[in-house]
């Protein structure tokens, strides 16, 4: 029951993003797939293929946040 309510959760998050502007949210979209139970690897690669195509931003751009920096490592989850 818990994974059925982390799927939906990730779901209504990533197309609630996807709406509102794809290639501003990517990261956050990209990681409700991730988070998902089992993962959906292979249909968030192919939306970044697909954006990444579609964009003229690169890879750096997206891991990086609006002021310039790199994302911080996330070292906890609790």
């Amino acid at each position: 029951m818990a994974t059925e309510m982390i799927g939906r959760v990730c779901d209504s998050v990533r197309t609630e993003l996807e709406n509102r502007h794809l290639n501003r949210y990517i990261n956050s979209i990209l990681t409700a797939y991730v988070f998902r139970r089992p993962p959906d690897y292979e249909a968030g690669l192919g939306l970044l293929l697909r954006v990444r195509g579609t964009s003229s931003f690169t890879l750096s751009e997206i891991w990086t946040d609006e002021s310039g920096a790199a994302p911080r490592k996330c070292t906890s989850l609790g």
